[in-house]
């Protein structure tokens, strides 16, 4: 992959690397804990297919790239895409108006939780033309299962004790995690309620819904965070989730809590119809005939849910590994691309 390495944070002298970097449409990738340049084996494809549609591929470094992530937090991440995207529009603006660009934002892992992060804070979010959450599951549900019961709540005693003596930024001891981490990462990462805790499988109906929609109770409004589709890929083969774990039972969940109708005053109101692929391509407003590797049945299309399109690709990693997995979500990624061209 060739292209131009450029600083858009002089301050902290993060740098981005973009691929066809004359073109004013950007395709932003944000990839998960310890993830930097090229990090995923689909990214060279991504490429390609992205030009297609005339964008050009963004790869930022923030400050929690690489073993950055244990010493900042989702609101660094969201000030440094700020900082991105102000700096990727200026470059480019002159004097055209912000609506002549499209601006595209992926998250992988946990790039997903820096995704929904910005649809809520982001400066900018309200240019985004779309967000896609790749490999969106739960790093505390992970741990879980990775480390034990035991071990964990014994690391989140540790963490707890620093923050009540108001040593959150204390690292924690080097044994607990691969990249030095603070006690308030450490937590945000890891403890029930966390900031990053927003893709649980046991989270309440309206916690979990409060990551796709701005659920206001008190006032009973509710509206979607951004007016832009979010698409959700999962991976039905997803090392980072824990066997007992029905991820396309979940996935439908957060598709379903994300429509706002079904949200009352105070409650989510339970419906017992699952979203389904719309077998008019008139009324789905999507070119379904982009879908050719794709079996229909792992494809949920809703276009009143803030997640319009989520697919589950039976068997998949958590990177999407094999070359028809990935030709899966390309055909995705086109389905999104090519109704905004529209």
């Amino acid at each position: 992959m060739q292209g131009e390495l450029t600083i858009y944070n002089k301050e902290k002298r993060l740098v981005l690397f973009e691929t066809n970097s004359n073109l004013q449409n950007k395709f932003i990738f944000v990839g998960g804990l310890t993830d930097g340049f090229l990090a995923l084996p689909y990214l060279n494809y991504l490429q390609e297919t992205v030009f297609k549609f005339n964008y050009s591929l963004v790869q930022p470094l923030l400050s929690s790239s690489y073993l950055g992530y244990g010493n900042v937090n989702l609101d660094n991440d969201v000030k440094e895409l700020d900082d991105l995207i102000s700096f990727l529009v200026n470059k480019k603006l002159k004097n055209k108006k912000i609506s002549s660009y499209n601006i595209i934002l992926m998250g992988h892992s946990t790039g997903a939780q820096d995704a929904m992060y910005y649809a809520k804070y982001g400066k900018y979010k309200n240019i985004l033309s779309g967000i896609i959450l790749q490999g969106a599951v739960s790093d505390r549900e992970y741990a879980l299962y990775s480390k034990g019961k035991n071990i964990l709540e014994n690391e989140i005693k540790i963490a707890r004790e620093l923050v009540s003596k108001g040593k959150g930024q204390y690292f924690m001891p080097p044994e607990v995690d691969d990249a030095p981490i603070t006690a308030n990462r450490f937590l945000s990462l890891n403890d029930v309620d966390g900031t990053d805790d927003m893709f649980s499988t046991d989270l309440s109906n309206e916690k979990l819904g409060k990551v796709f929609l701005d659920l206001d109770f008190k006032e009973g409004k509710h509206k979607k965070y951004v007016n832009c589709p979010i698409f959700l890929i999962s991976s039905g083969g997803d090392e980072y989730v824990p066997r007992n774990i029905d991820l396309l039972k979940h996935t439908k969940r957060m598709q379903n809590l994300a429509i706002l109708k079904n949200w009352s005053k105070d409650k989510y109101i339970e419906k017992k119809k699952d979203c389904e692929l719309k077998s008019d391509k008139n009324k789905s407003n999507y070119s379904l005939d982009l879908l050719k590797s794709i079996n229909l049945e792992n494809i949920f299309i809703n276009t009143e849910s803030a997640i319009e399109v989520a697919l589950f690709i039976p068997n998949a990693k958590h990177a999407i590994e094999k070359k028809i997995e990935q030709d899966q979500l390309m055909e995705i990624i086109q389905l999104l691309l090519k109704k905004i061209e529209n």
